[in-house]
């Protein structure tokens, strides 16, 4: 390895985060004043000064700037649940993984709301909320229990535990969306994961253990 080869690397990284950032940044700019249906690749790659070519670099699609960190996010929930220290219950795992959103989800507020807004004026962008909610949920049923090849009825209760959990995060999000962020979304969160637990309880699931 060449000595100049890890500063390199950085300065690389560095430029392509920069790129990365310029892009969401004019793509929201954008968004604000014209709108998501309205707004064309090519304007956003004029706003951040760089390329058609150089957006598909950072972006497969328009929807994809929508959720710049999607990806991200969902690796770092998952990291979370993996985290759980030895003979953890599940849903405890959870709630700290689920508060640890939250709080990601707070702190961009702002992209956060007009993300919110302009899933709501887009059939496409709730069609990609929903493909990445059903990756949420997959993360969630597996962490569960759901890729248990000897018990069906624990993999069954991890799938539906999963989804009940889904449901109850997007309401949390709705209501902090609907005050226009000034509920506190970890608090909600919160409200939402007990409900769920107790639901949970009150069925004596999962088969044979504790959630």
């Amino acid at each position: 390895m060449s000595a100049t080869s890890e500063p390199s690397r950085r300065r690389t990284s560095s430029r392509r985060t920069r790129t990365r950032q310029a892009l969401v940044h004019a793509a929201e700019t954008l968004f604000r004043l014209q709108g998501y249906e309205a707004t064309t690749i090519d304007q956003i790659a004029l706003g951040a000064g760089v390329s058609r070519r150089t957006f598909f670099r950072h972006f497969p699609t328009k929807d994809a700037v929508v959720f710049p960190d999607a990806a991200e996010r969902l690796a770092r929930f998952e990291d979370n649940l993996a985290a759980a220290v030895e003979g953890e219950p599940g849903l405890s795992a959870l709630r700290r993984a689920a508060r640890a959103v939250g709080e990601e989800l707070v702190a961009d507020r702002k992209g956060q709301l007009l993300q919110q807004q302009l899933i709501a004026e887009s059939p496409a962008l709730v069609a990609r909320e929903r493909e990445l909610d059903r990756r949420w949920e997959a993360a969630l049923a597996r962490r569960l229990g759901a890729d248990d090849p000897d018990d069906e009825a624990v993999a069954r209760w991890a799938r539906l535990a999963a989804g009940a959990v889904m449901g109850a995060f997007r309401a949390a999000i709705r209501e902090w969306v609907t005050s226009a962020g000034r509920t506190d979304l970890v608090r909600l969160g919160e409200q939402a994961m007990a409900l769920v637990e107790a639901g949970l309880a009150a069925a004596h699931h999962p088969p044979g253990g504790t959630p």
